[in-house]
């Protein structure tokens, strides 16, 4: 085998390990989603764009870094990089600790220099298109392996998202070793020269003599290259081509979670398979580059304009399938041009200038994407949301909201703000209504100018672009008087790690309002203390209302209705914190039911559930690790659904341990052995302790226990079962209205040790259904 064809395979290699990256594919779902927790806006607005802008500042740097360390530190850099992004990602959770990751992705970018200019000054000149595709080709395949593998572990429920970054960890550690065994390069173009030197002027090779300093090098190359009108054509296109296809890249996934959100055809869990696409297309385009003669440039334009075309059809579809259709294209129009640009460029300048000119094309790229960032995506630009942004320059909003009811108190706001297709100046009017953003987070639209003086963060655009949605954040010793605003802890969305109170007021929004829903969007501070199940050092209370019981531990996805009371006292939440060895984080909706509202729970309702069917837990059930909390006394409740008369319940499915503990109550559930079911009526033994009580329910199963009726009122124990027996089954009760009341005491042990409480189905049976 030739040596240069040795060479080129050795650093292709690399290539390939360097994108091996199965989280890619799914990096927005799972900065968006537990354990992250990261708003969309979060995302694409602050995240996203550190990248860019670290990226923009190392690129030059590194460019002359990468020509006096001789290549091969600066590939060494790039997979350390790669590695401690991943680390990032696995062991932090904050914001923060996000936006270091991205300056080090950013850091990882800027040292592709080094992996495209390596081979350059190992092969010669006449190999360098042969050379181009293997690199381009050994970086999609490495794409393409890494989606397949992530498409297939998720469909077969082998590994979660949160796992392909344990994958991807391990790509990055193989390519620092291999990284490491890459053959040094003796000479480089600026700090250590060769004994010769040959330059190219006006496409003729010319010997010339060489110039005396580095600058002067840089320089004299420089001119060299960019005189060159087919170099300057190649590299304009490959500046603007690079800057739109990776911002078009870095936010196509928010894009499809938009599209997602509001219903389409397919799954955004086919993030993978359409990766793999796309990766096998663009790798046979790459391919068919290096052995067939370069388009012309009419034909290299109407790609271009597809491309144009092809981002204004995605920024207004509803269709994922035509998203990612419109994503392989996309990129595969790139790649193909890419490529020829990259050899095109390198065919007619000097051998080992390559570098020089990668540097500035890139660096020009980003300086583009940079701005395009800070216009459309910083808080100093229009904040656009993501469909906008993806066409950038047309103004299309998808407005989402629900019709205020007749409760609701009407606002307007007016604004003088440029019109880009009118006008130069209009004047324009919208009411105060209640708007989302694509994460599903409420808030008011309002001007940008309102939402600053109610220490609001915009999350979107309403009103056709000239307002904005306002998500209203309180925190300790503020006043709650919006529908939707969020009660978070000081530093959000950091975590807490200290002792002291935090309590907010809420007002009524109207004398209307009869009822507060306090959504747990994130809600984790410390659990209760072992021995019976106290919450004696953080709490969460509430105030000012009927009888709320204090909870603590895990709570994120819960909620509670609490009664807004005739007359205009308010309500006070407070979280009170003890010690410092915990980062608590909560984030609680607080949302106004009117009176005659079909979201207004029944009177005396904890909770209330609608739909046929769903899922009820305690508060602080945790499979693995949570302990159901004493001194709870309070009801749950089921909205009877039309047409239905009974509903049936079953335990959840519990994989975290070796038998399920999604129903224990009272017993020692510590042990290896299943605690049996306990019954009884309302005030018999044995279920007087801690207890669930659903009227008049029975088995579908089997019978209730010896010595009751056709059913029994109170469940207990370590088992859902009517009868005494450490069998799960699924229970009915017809009695409507559907309710549930749980009750737990003050004491735990001796007899009562590690119960988690309960997790159960619910699903609302038909009034013609047959059991039998």
């Amino acid at each position: 085998m030739e040596k240069w064809l040795i060479q080129s395979i050795w650093i292709a290699v690399f290539g390939f390990l360097k994108e091996f990256r199965p989280e890619d594919p799914y990096i927005t779902q799972y900065l968006t989603n537990p354990p992250m927790n990261f708003t969309n806006e979060e995302v694409i607005q602050e995240i996203f764009p550190v990248s860019t802008y670290t990226c923009l500042g190392l690129t030059i740097v590194m460019f002359l870094i990468t020509d006096y360390l001789r290549y091969k530190p600066i590939v060494i850099l790039n997979a350390l990089s790669s590695f401690i992004v991943q680390i990032f990602l696995i062991f932090t959770r904050t914001k923060t600790d996000m936006k270091i990751m991205e300056v080090f992705y950013g850091t990882m970018s800027a040292c592709e220099v080094a992996y495209y200019t390596y081979v350059y000054s190992k092969v010669d000149k006449k190999y360098y298109k042969t050379v181009s595709s293997h690199m381009k080709m050994a970086c999609l395949i490495g794409r393409l392996v890494s989606a397949l593998l992530a498409q297939t572990l998720i469909d077969n429920h082998i590994l979660t998202v949160p796992h392909l970054n344990h994958l991807t960890l391990a790509g990055a550690t193989v390519s620092i070793f291999w990284a490491l065994g890459l053959p040094s390069i003796k000479s480089s173009l600026y700090f250590h020269q060769s004994s010769e030197h040959t330059y190219i002027r006006d496409s003729t090779d010319v010997n010339v003599s060489k110039p005396k300093t580095v600058c002067q090098r840089l320089w004299s190359d420089f001119i060299t290259a960019f005189t060159n009108r087919y170099v300057l054509q190649w590299s304009i296109w490959w500046a603007l081509g690079t800057c739109f296809y990776y911002q078009c890249m870095s936010y196509s996934q928010s894009l499809w979670q938009e599209i997602y959100r509001n219903g389409t055809d397919l799954q955004v869990t086919d993030n993978g398979m359409i990766e793999a696409i796309y990766t096998i297309i663009s790798t046979l385009g790459v391919y068919l580059v290096g052995i067939v003669t370069i388009p012309s440039w009419w034909l290299v334009g109407v790609l271009t304009l597809g491309q144009g075309i092809l981002l204004l059809i995605m920024a207004q579809d509803t269709l994922l399938s035509h998203a990612y259709v419109g994503y392989i294209m996309f990129g595969t129009f790139y790649h193909i041009m890419a490529t020829a640009a990259n050899c095109e460029v390198a065919k007619n300048i000097p051998a080992d200038s390559y570098a020089l000119v990668f540097g500035v094309n890139t660096f020009m790229s980003l300086l583009l994407q940079t701005c395009l960032t800070v216009v459309v995506n910083s808080p100093i630009g229009l904040m656009l949301d993501i469909r906008t942004q993806t066409i950038n320059d047309k103004t299309i909003e998808i407005l989402k909201g629900n019709r205020p009811s007749r409760a609701a108190t009407k606002r307007q706001s007016s604004l003088k703000r440029q019109n880009r297709l009118l006008s130069l100046f209009t004047i324009v009017k919208f009411d105060n209504e209640p708007c989302y953003s694509s994460s599903g987070d409420s808030g008011i639209c309002m001007t940008s100018t309102e939402c600053y003086q109610n220490r609001g963060v915009p999350i979107g655009s309403c009103a056709n672009s000239y307002g904005v949605c306002c998500l209203s954040l309180s925190t300790c010793g503020q006043t709650i008087r919006e529908n939707g605003t969020y009660f978070v802890n000081a530093g959000y969305p950091d975590g807490l790690n200290n002792t002291g109170t935090c309590q907010v007021t809420v007002h009524k929004l109207s004398p209307y309002i009869c009822q507060f829903r306090l959504d747990f969007e994130r809600f984790s501070i410390t659990g209760p203390e072992p021995v019976n199940h106290q919450c004696d050092n953080d709490q969460f209370i509430v105030s000012g209302s009927n009888p709320v019981p204090v909870i603590c531990g895990l709570n994120t996805g819960s909620h509670m209705y609490v009664d807004a009371g005739t007359g205009t006292s308010p309500i006070i939440l407070t979280m009170v914190t003890s010690g410092i060895f915990l980062k608590r984080n909560w984030k609680i909706k607080v949302s106004q039911i009117p009176c005659d509202s079909i979201t207004k729970a029944d009177t005396g309702c904890l909770q209330y559930y609608t739909g046929v069917s769903g899922t009820l837990k305690s508060f602080n059930y945790e499979s693995s690790s949570g302990l159901h909390l004493s001194n709870q006394d309070y009801t749950i409740c089921l909205r009877t659904e039309r047409n239905f008369c009974s509903v049936q319940y079953s335990a959840c499915d519990d994989q975290m341990n070796n038998r399920s503990h999604a129903f224990t109550l009272t017993g020692n559930t510590l042990g290896q052995n299943p605690v049996q079911a306990n019954v009884g009526s309302v005030g018999s033994s044995p279920c007087n302790s801690d207890y669930l009580i659903i009227p008049c329910v029975s088995s579908k199963q089997g019978p209730v226990a010896s010595g009751m009726n056709t059913c029994v009122d109170r469940l207990c124990g370590g088992t859902l079962n009517t009868d005494y027996t450490t069998i799960p089954t699924t229970v009915m009760s017809s009695v409507r209205p559907f309710r549930l009341s749980f009750h737990t005491n003050s004491v735990e042990m001796p007899n009562d040790m590690g119960n988690r409480g309960f997790c159960l189905n619910y699903i609302q049976q038909p009034c013609n259904a047959n059991y039998a």
